[in-house]
């Protein structure tokens, strides 16, 4: 789901920035009083929001989570985390968004986001935790389960649908 946001984000701050920097600095009916100035203040803005869609972007391009029987590996935009299946602890959250799972054991700890997962890796990804880890390890399960894991988790709709 980010992933489509991004990709939509980073050409639109690109030519807005473009737009703004071009009609600042060439300030053709006069209304800058600095056009220069105005046109680098343009830039700096509209610059700062196009890195913060490119991180995004890198950072959805990036993001793999590998479930194996022993571990769980968090490959991310800066590094890979790994840490080991049992004596694993789980906390659920069903906010923000589409809900999250915190992993922890000892001072390994993993956040996952179930909004950066496709829609069908969701719910298998959350039973498998559930059955996985021991009931005592986790919490707010009951709470993850009925607002995020038994509603309907909608069709995953690509970009090319539309066209």
């Amino acid at each position: 789901m980010h992933r489509q946001y991004s990709m939509v984000f980073v050409p639109f701050f690109v030519v807005i920035l473009v737009l703004n920097f071009t009609v600042a600095y060439w300030n053709v009916d006069g209304s800058f009083p600095n056009p220069r100035l105005w046109a680098l203040g343009s830039a700096v803005f509209w610059g700062s929001w196009l890195m913060v869609a490119i991180i995004n972007l890198w950072h959805c391009l990036c993001f793999r989570i590998r479930v194996t029987e022993h571990h769980i590996t968090y490959v991310g935009t800066f590094g890979v985390s790994q840490i080991p299946v049992a004596g694993l602890s789980l906390r659920w959250r069903s906010f923000p968004g589409w809900g999250s799972v915190h992993l922890c054991r000892g001072l390994g700890r993993i956040k996952i986001d179930f909004g950066m997962l496709e829609f069908a890796e969701r719910e298998p990804l959350a039973i498998w935790l559930n059955q996985t880890v021991p009931p005592d390890a986790q919490t707010n399960w009951k709470e993850f389960q009925t607002k995020v894991v038994n509603t309907e988790w909608p069709k995953r709709q690509s970009i090319y649908d539309f066209l």
